[in-house]
């Protein structure tokens, strides 16, 4: 019988990080949903190389204080359950406590953050899911994440990766979802020093920044109610037709869903 080994953190947070970590659109779409269930309004995210070598999002949510910065980053560590009973009244985007902890095992990150209690912000450093520096820091009421070098310690995920601009287009895609599916928060998308588009609230505002005038230009809109059930948003004319399905976002409850 061979014999049964008890993995060490360092090997499990490795694996866990690539059940959620599959690229740079993923650790995007993951830490953009932690600031929407923190109840930000204003989300900025600013990417370098497609997200490879740089991600920063920040956000005006409710931030987190000392005491949980470091608790924020254990594995199955979350403010969104404390027992079984919770699981049937999920109302967040994410519960499970494992988007911070598996960024932080394959990349280097920095977490600055400030809750309105305190007096001055608090950073805190890992890289490759070890804590290398912690501290103050001065910051207004807000939290942001800096993630870098993402793979820089697993090698070949890292050559899996596509190209720079294939990955900025995958995260794009990403940014376009979540700005469509939460038309009244503001978000800035920035790829290399460039702003891809700013939406200021409004689900017609939304459709304009991230598809254009020219898309928008050729929409029709609908509202309809069966039941319980509204059916509401956007239908284009034969003007805008594509002969894909790239342009088509559904969304259930605040969620992009692909069928």
């Amino acid at each position: 019988m061979a014999k049964i080994n008890v993995l060490d953190s360092s090997i499990f947070n490795l694996i866990s990080a690539g059940e959620v970590v599959e690229r740079p659109s993923s650790v995007v779409k993951e830490l953009v949903e932690n600031s929407i269930d923190a109840g930000a309004t204003s989300i900025s995210v600013d990417i370098k190389e497609g997200g490879i070598s740089s991600i920063i999002i920040t956000d005006n949510g409710c931030g987190i204080d000392k005491d949980n910065m470091r608790l924020a980053f254990l594995p199955h560590a979350t403010s969104k359950l404390s027992k079984a009973e919770d699981l049937d009244n999920i109302a967040t985007l994410g519960f499970r406590g494992e988007a911070l902890a598996s960024v932080a095992a394959v990349a280097q990150v920095t977490m600055t953050s400030k809750t309105k209690d305190d007096e001055v912000g608090n950073f805190i450093t890992l890289s490759a899911g070890k804590i290398i520096e912690e501290g103050k820091r001065a910051i207004s009421q807000s939290t942001s994440i800096a993630v870098e070098n993402l793979f820089f310690n697993t090698p070949v995920r890292k050559k899996f990766l596509k190209k720079p601009k294939q990955e900025e287009a995958l995260v794009s895609a990403i940014m376009t979802q979540l700005a469509l599916a939460n038309p009244d928060i503001k978000f800035k998308y920035t790829a290399d020093g460039k702003v891809v588009f700013q939406t200021n609230g409004g689900l017609e505002e939304a459709v304009y920044a991230v598809y254009g005038n020219e898309i928008a230009n050729n929409l029709l809109p609908f509202d309809l109610t069966y039941g319980d059930y509204r059916l509401y948003g956007y239908i284009c004319n034969a003007n805008a037709a594509k002969h894909n399905r790239n342009y088509q976002t559904v969304i259930i409850n605040g969620r992009v869903v692909v069928n």
